[in-house]
């Protein structure tokens, strides 16, 4: 059997996943059951549901929260900076378009706890700063499921699709 990493990409994915996790230990009373390699990765701009006490995590008395390695926060950047210095990020530079455009749309919003939310490019922003992050969690997950078993992993995407507003959403 593969391996398989979850991946929750803003509030859907995070609300996704934590279903998951309920229904997983509601089926097994266990969070990793055996004979199963699943790891999960919740990535967000907002740290309202990564709260190791967060009582939505709870299912028959037991929190299923995701430990630190599986999360990623992509808050807390310095906005102006990262347009400051484009030439240090390659891969946001392509898609950013005007820069001025952006910078008037940064400077709306708190640029150093901003909020993807309604602006996808905004969160698209965020996450491009943190890429270097994600991707080693992500080897990281994927290479503690392969220590010692199987190398084939399914990767799967949980995210929103209707912008923020939590009425649409793919798994």
């Amino acid at each position: 059997m593969p391996n398989h990493l979850v991946i929750g990409l803003g509030g859907n994915g995070g609300k996704m996943i934590r279903s998951f996790r309920k229904l997983i230990y509601q089926n097994h009373r266990s969070e990793d059951p055996a004979g199963i390699s699943l790891r999960f990765l919740y990535v967000d701009s907002s740290d309202e549901m990564m709260a190791h006490d967060d009582p939505t995590w709870k299912i028959l008395g037991t929190s299923v929260q995701l430990q630190k390695a599986s999360q990623l926060l992509i808050k807390g950047i310095s906005l102006e900076q990262v347009l400051n210095n484009l030439g240090d990020y390659p891969g946001i530079g392509p898609w950013l378009g005007s820069r001025e455009q952006f910078r008037v749309m940064v400077a709306s919003q708190d640029a150093g706890n901003v909020f993807g939310g309604q602006k996808r490019r905004l969160g698209r922003f965020l996450f491009a700063c943190k890429v270097v992050e994600f991707q080693r969690q992500v080897r990281q997950l994927v290479a503690d499921m392969q220590d010692g078993g199987t190398v084939d992993t399914v990767f799967h995407v949980c995210a929103g699709l209707a912008g923020g507003t939590g009425s649409g959403s793919i798994v």
